[in-house]
């Protein structure tokens, strides 16, 4: 049962893939896609392994799901979209959170590229001294900034009545 279900899973990532490449065939940013989601696939199997469950079938479905998420949001006509939306169509709400979630993700990817640039700046070697350090820090200065942003976003939402 579980060879047959990640042989699915194996068939919807190569249907993913080939829907990515269908929308950008490009190779330099299917790459800037593509290695970091093998970096983290690895890392969440060898994971698995050292627990003794190895499963492949989660690290499969990660993949898949960030190549469909990616190719949605690189191919759909946002601008189009955002002006569309009805508040009386049943799919307001879902249209209103692929905004959101779009709308934060780029803001989250500039903050992101902006403090590793800085870092590379003042720590132009990771194998220098304080290379790795600065490294560190650059990352758990994002996943600060990550957080407070989604709380101040969250609170906002509550104060409109938006949110649970």
């Amino acid at each position: 049962m579980a060879v047959r279900g990640t042989g699915l899973l194996a068939a919807a990532l190569a249907a993913a893939l080939a829907v990515r490449l269908a929308v950008d065939p490009r190779p330099r940013p299917l790459l800037m896609l593509l290695v970091p989601l093998a970096w983290f696939s690895s890392a969440l199997l060898a994971l698995q392994w050292i627990g003794g469950r190895p499963d492949p079938a989660l690290p499969l479905r990660t993949a898949a799901i960030v190549l469909l998420t990616v190719t949605a949001f690189r191919a759909a006509p946002w601008k189009s979209m955002a002006g569309a939306l009805s508040p009386r169509s049943p799919f307001y709400t879902l249209g209103l959170y692929l905004l959101f979630v779009r709308h934060f993700a780029a803001i989250l990817a500039a903050e992101a590229w902006r403090t590793l640039r800085t870092r590379s700046m003042n720590a132009p070697s990771l194998f220098r001294r304080g290379g790795a350090s600065s490294l560190v820090w650059a990352l758990a200065s994002i996943v600060r900034r990550t957080l407070d942003r989604a709380e101040r976003f969250y609170a906002a939402q509550l104060l409109k009545g938006l949110a649970g």
